[in-house]
């Protein structure tokens, strides 16, 4: 006992004790108050003789079994662990496509013949087909060892994940905005030139896929973003609480959200106007309605649309389209006075029927 003593770390095994808690029912605050209530014990059992290990294994096995634990968590936490499935299906979702993007949407876009619309000729594609071999043969490598690095190390990955999940949810969902979106834009626009180079110019086809692009790959953002921050938040089960509970950093989030989402319209060569501003109403007008149940509605208005703003000014100085930059921004005021108006009336029709 004395000579491994000294080479016993507690703060490893307390670490390792609340990374198995975290997979179950319990919440980050429930495994923290637990944890607490372990070192009181652990300490009290130290004061009465025992060694810092007996200490532990005493206090440990006084607190219960972590599936007896897990069980009773179940009961006043039962969507918890629900939503961390949900969490991990999305997240799963995401990793997926970027997967998806760098080892067969990148590569075929380089080896694809560009169209150049504006001279409706088809210029050269950027590598040449030995060059795409190796480069796939590469990715299949770095594939292979990816797989076997994750199935070694599966337990330590799906910990490491959830952990990172809950301390930088927020910070992770401005990386996921960012980061995502333009993966989606590059696979999105992978498919429609693959499309576009079997059927040459079709507006019917460009639009269909900017719409099943946009519902898509939207969604899929959203979703992930929406399930990723109530995983930390608990308080915020569904979007009714959730719009109280709006901040201004969280109208950013939103308004940078339905930004990008109608920004995948533009990533077709022949970008659809009518689209845009069908979007921009129905995202914005969901984002008007829902931000006006907050409680400073004014600043919040501003921040949603602060993203909208900033594109407007890039488009309207650094493109040829002024007059669309004008547009799309107007219909985002107007989207948000319109789902605006259109709460104020709900709730007042609500106040009369009681």
């Amino acid at each position: 006992m004395d000579q491994t003593e000294p080479f016993y770390n507690l703060e490893k095994e307390i670490s390792t004790w609340q990374q198995t808690m975290l997979l179950g029912a319990l919440t980050p605050d429930d495994v923290e108050e637990l944890t607490e209530h372990l070192r009181d014990e652990t300490l009290e059992l130290q004061n009465h003789g025992l060694s810092e290990q007996e200490a532990w294994m005493v206090a440990r096995q006084r607190i219960g079994h972590p599936l007896a634990i897990n069980n009773e968590f179940n009961k006043v936490n039962p969507d918890f662990a629900a939503n961390r499935n949900l969490v991990m299906l999305f997240w799963g979702g995401i990793i997926f496509m970027i997967l998806q993007t760098a080892l067969f949407s990148y590569p075929t876009r380089l080896m694809t013949p560009l169209y150049n619309g504006p001279h409706k000729t088809w210029e050269k594609p950027l590598i040449t087909l030995d060059q795409a071999v190796v480069l796939l043969n590469i990715f299949s490598v770095l594939t292979v060892g990816l797989i076997i690095l994750v199935n070694i190390r599966a337990t330590k990955i799906s910990i490491w994940f959830n952990t990172l999940l809950i301390k930088y949810s927020i910070y992770i969902s401005l990386i996921l905005i960012t980061t995502v979106t333009f993966v989606a834009m590059r696979n999105y626009g992978a498919i429609s030139q693959s499309m576009r180079s079997i059927y040459r110019e079709n507006r019917t086809l460009d639009f269909s896929i900017a719409v099943m692009g946009s519902i898509f790959y939207g969604a899929l953002i959203f979703c992930t973003i929406w399930f990723t921050i109530r995983y930390r938040n608990q308080e915020l089960r569904n979007f009714k609480i959730f719009s109280r509970h709006i901040n201004w950093i969280m109208s950013l989030m939103i308004g940078t959200i339905l930004e990008f989402i109608t920004a995948l319209t533009n990533a077709n060569e022949n970008p659809s106007l009518y689209l845009k501003i069908i979007l921009i109403f129905i995202l914005f007008g969901a984002a008007g309605w829902t931000i006006t149940n907050s409680k400073r509605i004014l600043l919040n208005f501003f921040m949603v649309h602060f993203t909208a703003l900033c594109f407007c000014i890039t488009t309207y100085f650094f493109t040829h389209h002024p007059f669309m930059a004008v547009i799309e921004y107007s219909s985002t005021w107007l989207a948000l006075y319109t789902g605006y108006v259109i709460n104020k009336l709900h709730t007042s029709r609500l106040k009369q029927l009681i």
